[in-house]
């Protein structure tokens, strides 16, 4: 078992009934593409306290099941997702939190235009346990049912009925407990985390790889028509862990089907890809062997989020098709 899932168990087992309750506003701020975090602590009162602990623990109960991270998933439903602390922003973030270099939010104003707030559980010889939301682009007084209201009073932040200041959702993108994330909703996660920015340091790395293997022949052109877009940035990572452009065999494969099935892809004389304005994305599909056939009826598709099937279990499905 690996040590995530090790971790994920214990953190479904973990008994939060009588943990403290602490809550932090974090700002971010963006330069030359890194990003630098600020925390400050919320007083809170012990009604609010109660909630955000009960939104805390259902977040955890409806939790079911946990995967490594990947790059492009299907629905995640109530499954998580696990990428370790050390590869996002967070790990800066915790040993803020740990270190005790905290602000203090006085004045309502200094929580408008947060980039997220955490939820910080301590229990007695327990590693704390951070639950993280993302915040939309400010915090207004526009009341929705699905947010609890806050208002600023005596420095405090406390729960009211009416007259809502600030939003917190019923839910949280991520968790952080013993230097593992687990991730509720991949989306806010990497929006909150800067995860496009890791993800073009990874580009930069794989195109550079891409160029000594000459696997396409112009990887400047590559690494430009991919840019900054997210999608594409995914899918060059997928084809990074896939690792196919690696395999000899796989790529001479690849060449000899070529130009069929009105594939986009043609191949120079050094066995390169070459790069047009237009053939990217099939470029990507196949480096991630994506273009796959139905066993039921030789229909091909292109699939992103897909699973291997082990090959006891494909031989039973091909004795089932037969």
């Amino acid at each position: 078992m690996d040590n995530f899932q090790k971790v994920f168990i214990k953190f479904k087992k973990l008994d939060l009934s009588k943990a403290a309750v602490s809550l932090y506003i974090v700002h971010r701020t963006m330069y030359k593409r890194e990003a630098k975090y600020t925390v400050a602590e919320v007083a809170i009162k012990e009604n609010l306290s109660n909630k955000l602990l009960g939104i805390v623990n259902r977040s955890i109960v409806n939790s079911n099941t946990v995967s490594e991270y990947e790059f492009i998933t299907g629905d995640q439903d109530n499954s998580l997702l696990n990428i370790p602390a050390s590869e996002t922003d967070f790990e800066a973030i915790e040993c803020v939190l740990q270190e005790g270099d905290i602000g203090e939010i006085e004045d309502p104003e200094e929580m408008v235009k947060a980039h997220f707030y955490i939820v910080c559980l301590t229990m007695h010889e327990i590693s704390p346990i951070y639950a993280i939301r993302q915040v939309s682009d400010s915090w207004t007084a526009k009341k929705v049912k699905s947010y609890l209201s806050l208002r600023m009073q005596n420095k405090t932040l406390v729960d009211l009925e009416e007259d809502k200041i600030f939003r917190i959702s019923n839910s949280f993108d991520f968790f952080s407990f013993e230097k593992e994330i687990f991730i509720l909703s991949k989306t806010r996660f990497e929006s909150a985390m800067n995860f496009r920015d890791g993800m073009i340091k990874n580009r930069n790395e794989i195109i550079n790889e891409f160029g000594k293997r000459r696997i396409v022949d112009d990887p400047g052109k590559f690494g430009k028509a991919i840019g900054d877009n997210m999608r594409y940035l995914r899918k060059l990572s997928m084809v990074k862990n896939a690792g196919y452009y690696k395999d000899a065999d796989y790529m001479t494969r690849l060449r000899s089907l070529a130009g069929n099935d009105g594939w986009d892809i043609k191949f120079d004389q050094a066995g390169s890809m070459v790069v047009t304005d237009d053939n990217v994305k099939d470029i990507l599909i196949f480096l991630n062997n994506d273009r796959l056939i139905s066993e039921v009826n030789d229909e091909r598709f292109n699939v992103e989020a897909k699973k291997s099937v082990p090959k006891s279990q494909a031989k039973q499905l091909k004795k089932v098709a037969s």
